[in-house]
C-alpha cells in the first residue's frame, strides 16, 4: 500500500512539473510571487500568457506579452485595466509591425467593426450586428449589438461595472440607460480627433407584437418577455 500511495504521488509530481515545463505556469507563478505589478491578462491565463519583454528598472513587471490571440502592453492603459491588448489576426494587417513596440500597432485608421471586440472588451453574449459612419455629424463610427432578454441583465451589469454605464430603467414605452452613458479611451481614436471618445447605451422597445390588440402591439413591462435588447457603442467627438 505504501509503494502503491508512493507512485501515486510521483505521479501527481510528474504530471504537475510536465504541465508546468510545457506552459507558462512557472514562469507566470514566479512572476506573480515576486511582482507587486505582475498581472496576468483577463483575456489570457496563468497557462497560456507569455512575457516577451520585462523592465528592467525596480518592479518586476512586464511591458509587452502574448498569448495565441493577443498581443499585450502595459505602456499604453484603456480605461478598464492596465494594459492595452491587439488581436494577433488585426496585426497582420499592419505594416512594419513590431510586438515590442506599441507605437506602431495602432498606424491604422479606426476601422467601422466591432469596436468593443477591437478596442476593449466585449462581453460574452452580446453579438454584433453592424457597424456604419454617420455623415455629417459628430457621431463618426456607429456600432450596434444586441443580446436576448435572457442574458440582458448580465450584460447591463457587465457594463455598469466595467465602463461606468447607467443601470437600464423603465421609462414610458422600452428600457434604457436614462442618459448616463459608459465609455471607454483608446489610442485609435485620437486618430480621428484628439477629443474622439467611445460612448455606450442600451436599450430595448416595450413594444412587442400581440394580434389580440387592435394596432398589433401590446406594450410589455416585463424586460424577460422581450425579444432583444440593443447596445450601441459609438466615437463621438466631445
Amino acid at each position: 500500500m505504501k509503494l502503491k500511495t508512493k507512485h501515486i504521488i510521483l505521479g501527481i509530481m510528474g504530471l504537475f512539473l510536465l504541465i508546468g515545463f510545457s506552459t507558462q505556469l512557472f514562469s507566470n507563478s514566479w512572476g506573480l510571487l515576486i511582482g507587486n505589478s505582475y498581472v496576468i491578462p483577463n483575456q489570457s491565463s496563468i497557462f497560456t500568457f507569455k512575457a516577451v519583454k520585462m523592465n528592467k528598472g525596480s518592479g518586476n513587471y512586464w511591458l509587452y506579452g502574448e498569448d495565441q490571440k493577443y498581443y499585450y502592453t502595459t505602456l499604453e492603459k484603456v480605461h478598464i485595466g492596465s494594459y492595452a491588448l491587439l488581436a494577433k489576426e488585426k496585426a497582420k494587417s499592419i505594416s512594419n509591425f513590431d510586438k515590442t513596440n506599441y507605437k506602431t500597432w495602432f498606424n491604422l485608421q479606426v476601422s467601422c467593426n466591432d469596436i468593443l471586440s477591437t478596442y476593449a472588451i466585449k462581453p460574452n453574449g452580446l453579438e454584433f450586428i453592424k457597424c456604419v459612419r454617420p455623415k455629417n455629424s459628430q457621431i463618426k463610427i456607429k456600432a450596434t449589438y444586441r443580446v436576448n432578454s435572457k442574458q440582458s441583465k448580465e450584460i447591463e451589469n457587465f457594463l455598469v461595472e466595467n465602463y461606468g454605464m447607467g443601470e437600464l430603467k423603465w421609462a414610458c414605452c422600452g428600457w434604457d440607460n436614462a442618459g448616463k452613458y459608459g465609455g471607454f479611451e483608446h489610442p485609435e481614436f485620437k486618430k480621428i480627433d484628439p477629443y474622439c471618445t467611445a460612448i455606450i447605451s442600451m436599450y430595448a422597445s416595450g413594444g412587442i407584437k400581440d394580434k389580440n390588440e387592435w394596432n398589433g402591439i401590446k406594450l410589455e413591462t416585463d424586460r424577460n418577455k422581450i425579444d432583444y435588447f440593443i447596445v450601441i457603442v459609438e466615437l463621438v467627438i466631445v
